[in-house]
């Protein structure tokens, strides 16, 4: 008896058309968090890589591309479309520019994470210090996705634009 009422609430669950295949299960509050850091332009890309890098697609990716379309839809429909513009005091402003520049110099994952540790270190400040105002900058949010692997998957010539542009404004 259980199991046919699970069988019911399950086909309910998609209208009466449930998929004929197994589909991938990821939690949607993730999938959205994903959406939200997602660099513009390569959204899906980048969902995608963290849910294979937190091995979410071990046994199966169907009905994946419908899951990321919908937590795209929903960061669009319900997130603000501009990031507030950061208000940065000189301090500041000189840590974001350092660290736009020593980004230039720096190769690989691990050298990218540590150059915000390395500026604070340069400049006197806590990482936890200017963290927040890169993120603000990046993507319109205190916190992030670890700086590290985010330049790596964004690209590094575009995280200095954008920070660049975050100064201009």
């Amino acid at each position: 008896m259980e199991r046919y009422k699970q069988t019911g609430l399950y086909e309910y669950a998609h209208i009466l058309k449930p998929p004929t295949e197994p589909q991938v299960h990821v939690p949607f509050n993730l999938m959205v968090k994903l959406a939200r850091v997602a660099p513009k332009g390569s959204e899906a890309e980048f969902i995608k890589a963290k849910l294979e890098e937190y091995q979410y697609l071990k046994e199966t990716s169907n009905g994946l591309n419908e899951r990321v379309a919908r937590a795209l839809n929903w960061v669009q429909d319900f997130e603000e479309d501009e990031p507030e513009k950061v208000e940065l005091s000189d301090a500041q402003r000189r840590a974001v520019q350092a660290v736009a520049e020593r980004l230039r110099e720096a190769e690989g994952v691990d050298e990218y994470q540590a150059v915000i540790f390395d500026v604070s270190k340069a400049m006197s400040m806590k990482p936890r210090e200017i963290f927040p105002l890169v993120y603000q900058i990046l993507i319109g949010r205190p916190q992030g996705p670890r700086f590290g692997p985010y330049v790596e998957l964004v690209g590094k010539e575009t995280v200095i634009k954008e920070l660049k542009r975050g100064l201009r404004d």
